[in-house]
């Protein structure tokens, strides 16, 4: 009986969990929220988080209130959990946005080297987030920040550095590049005249990114609902300003991006096209900006668009007419420049602009006496686990000879070595691949060795695999062993 006592008490023991996992919607600190009755316990001022907790699917988890991730500890949304508070993601903690899951923020820091944060689902932040130094956010869902993005870590692989922005795993950021509080200039349409044509200096301080330029939204003041024909350039440009009346960027130097319909509706919001051919910004020059207005009808005076002051600098140029359809090759005289800019948001592709796991420089192989040496150099590397190193005697099957770690991430130079020591005669071929810290591999050309030449001083012996003493004329596997230490296998089939 004493022993079933016991045996029982233990397996109790064993049942209870660090973890907390949610029961229902409810608020963070109230028991019922969660499985046993109690809540997450919240330790300090800083609210550290002190057990491993899940959100399950389907609930909704408000706290007001900071919340700090702390090392060890793991936080997991399948559901949604609402902070109102600051939060701050410490390195050696993990968090975990399912596909399903909603995190949303007030404040958020990812803390210097935290590499374990995975939003899969929608991370949505209402002010700032932080990427520290050496932090990572991973994952395939999207990053929503109202506020500004800062610090030198990366989100979705990216060094992100955004007002206003989303972020997606894909590559993707829409960014809100100018965000102008004066609701009464006609930029860049004059609604009120039946043709305008305006060309715009955005410039590289405030794209700040390069990339795969794909929509364009601004900012309309809702005054009427209305759609015009309009087309729109981009270019790059060493301008700053416009000199005057005739100082435009003709076409010819700038891409047609979209022609087609600009749709507006009577509410204050965000209204844009997605461009039928990308324009590739190259983040050193500044952006030119033309839109023309071609559909003949007129609206209100009323129907102005959000703009930003540029003064003292004209960085805006514009012609207005009832009667003239201006052609952007060749630009009439214009109306006149002025120091606004209207407001912007772009959605830029960055996918293609981002770095190679490893960029390597060089990989080659030089016979010694007794072994054959690789060696290679990177000129970068990003979140790069380990190398292998295969060999093959007929570059068709491979085996591996060695693994060797790599460098995570790194902008400087890296060498590396590696020796093989079991040589054959013939010509043996070589394979390095790289290894992600998500399993994601890459492998690069392979290179080839011959010893066909290899000089040695005088045979001692001859064996098979046995360890036997054989002839010249031996068939099967046999090895030659020299005088100075080397060994050459070789194989003799009839």
């Amino acid at each position: 009986m004493r022993w079933g006592v016991i045996l029982i008490f233990c397996l109790i023991c064993l049942s209870v969990s660090s973890q907390i996992v949610s029961t229902q919607t409810g608020s963070w600190a109230t028991g019922s929220t969660w499985v046993g009755g109690t809540s997450p316990t919240l330790s300090g001022a800083p609210g550290q988080l002190a057990s491993d907790v899940t959100v399950e699917t389907g609930h909704t988890v408000t706290l007001s209130g900071n919340l700090t991730v702390k090392s060890g500890t793991t936080l997991t949304i399948k559901g949604t959990l609402e902070v109102t508070g600051e939060t701050d993601f410490q390195n050696g903690c993990t968090v975990n946005v399912s596909s399903s899951g909603v995190l949303t923020l007030d404040n958020v820091t990812n803390s210097n080297n935290s590499t374990d944060v995975t939003i899969d689902g929608k991370l949505n932040v209402t002010n700032d987030l932080i990427a520290n130094a050496g932090s990572e956010i991973n994952g395939s869902g999207t990053i929503e920040v109202a506020g500004e993005t800062t610090g030198n870590g990366l989100v979705y692989s990216l060094d992100t550095d955004c007002d206003q922005c989303i972020i997606t795993a894909a590559g993707g950021l829409t960014d809100v590049i100018i965000d102008g509080a004066t609701s009464n200039i006609d930029f860049p349409i004059d609604c009120y005249y039946r043709y305008s044509y305006t060309e715009m200096i955005i410039l590289q301080s405030q794209l700040g990114n390069p990339g795969d330029m794909e929509e364009i939204f601004f900012k309309f003041n809702g005054n009427s609902a209305w759609s015009d024909d309009v087309k729109i350039f981009l270019g790059h440009t060493s301008k700053t300003e416009f000199s005057g009346s005739t100082d435009w960027i003709t076409s010819s130097g700038m891409t047609e991006v979209y022609d087609g319909t600009l749709t507006v509706s009577s509410s204050e919001d965000w209204y844009g096209v997605t461009f039928s051919t990308n324009f590739t910004y190259n983040n050193t020059d500044n952006l030119v900006l033309g839109v023309l207005d071609y559909g003949y009808d007129y609206h209100s005076s009323g129907d102005n668009f959000y703009t930003e002051s540029t003064s003292p600098d004209h960085r805006a140029i514009y012609f207005n007419s009832d009667t003239e359809n201006p052609d952007p090759s060749s630009p009439p005289t214009a109306d006149g420049t002025w120091y606004y800019v209207p407001s912007i948001k772009m959605q830029i592709d960055k996918s293609a602009l981002l770095p190679l796991p490893v960029e390597l420089l060089s990989f080659k192989g030089s016979i010694e006496n007794s072994n054959n040496k690789l060696e290679w150099i990177t000129a970068s590397e990003l979140n790069n686990d380990f190398f292998t190193v295969y060999k093959s005697l007929d570059a068709k099957v491979w085996e591996v000879m060695e693994v060797i770690s790599g460098s995570g991430t790194s902008t400087e130079s890296k060498s590396y070595t590696s020796t093989d020591f079991s040589i054959n005669r013939g010509i043996t071929y070589y394979k390095l691949c790289q290894t992600d810290f998500d399993g994601t591999s890459e492998c690069f050309a392979p290179i080839s060795l011959s010893r066909e030449a290899i000089k040695s001083t005088s045979l001692i012996r001859t064996v098979n695999i046995l360890g036997q003493e054989v002839g010249s004329d031996y068939y099967g596997i046999k090895f030659d062993i020299y005088d100075n230490g080397s060994c050459i296998k070789s194989l003799r089939l009839e």
